[in-house]
């Protein structure tokens, strides 16, 4: 039996708990454009020790602020897209992968001019399976690059979609109350 290979895109692997393994527990998988960020235990373990390793990549993606730690055991996890992934606090996904925080928001958005922002590989970006979305839906890039995680970054768009699906409910109650009833 041949083993199955992964693909997580656009992915938020956020706040969830376990000794280790939080977020993922396998190998043989690629992360692209993902977001691993505040679980509870080691976030990402690779099972492969027991066997012939096989490694988990990660593309465009960022693990960060996890309890425990980002990546275990170390050396089983690579950077393929060298400068655009990022790891916080520490570099135990991998001694190529920048570590740096990427400041994100409570929708794990990270914050305008943060290390994430602009800094993705635009052909990964535009290519199978993220093709030019992010995980909200939004076109990538917002800016002149595409932004390294699960989310694009373009929170005023989002912003001001909710607040007119608000005002549209609020406008179809005042028709609703100008318009004569039934039955005269």
């Amino acid at each position: 039996m041949s083993p199955l290979h992964s693909f997580f895109a656009n992915s938020l692997f956020v706040r969830n708990s376990a000794s280790s393994g939080s977020a993922f527990f396998g190998d043989d998988a690629d992360f692209i454009n993902s977001t691993v960020d505040s679980n509870s235990g080691l976030a990402l373990l690779n099972s492969a020790p027991s066997r012939s390793p096989r490694h988990v990549t990660f593309r465009n993606s960022i693990v960060s602020n996890n309890l425990h730690g980002g990546c275990g055991p170390t050396g089983l996890f690579d950077d393929e897209s060298t400068n655009h992934n990022l790891q916080f606090p520490g570099n135990d996904c991998g001694a190529t992968v920048r570590v740096a925080d990427p400041h994100l928001d409570t929708m794990y958005i990270p914050l305008p001019m943060s290390p994430p922002m602009g800094n993705g590989d635009m052909d990964i970006c535009m290519m199978q399976p993220v093709n030019g979305r992010d995980i909200y839906g939004l076109g990538r890039p917002s800016g002149k690059g595409c932004t390294i995680g699960a989310a694009e970054g373009d929170i005023q768009f989002l912003i001001n979609r909710r607040s007119k699906k608000v005002d549209d409910a609020n406008l179809l109650k005042k028709l609703q109350q100008l318009l004569p009833t039934g039955g005269n």
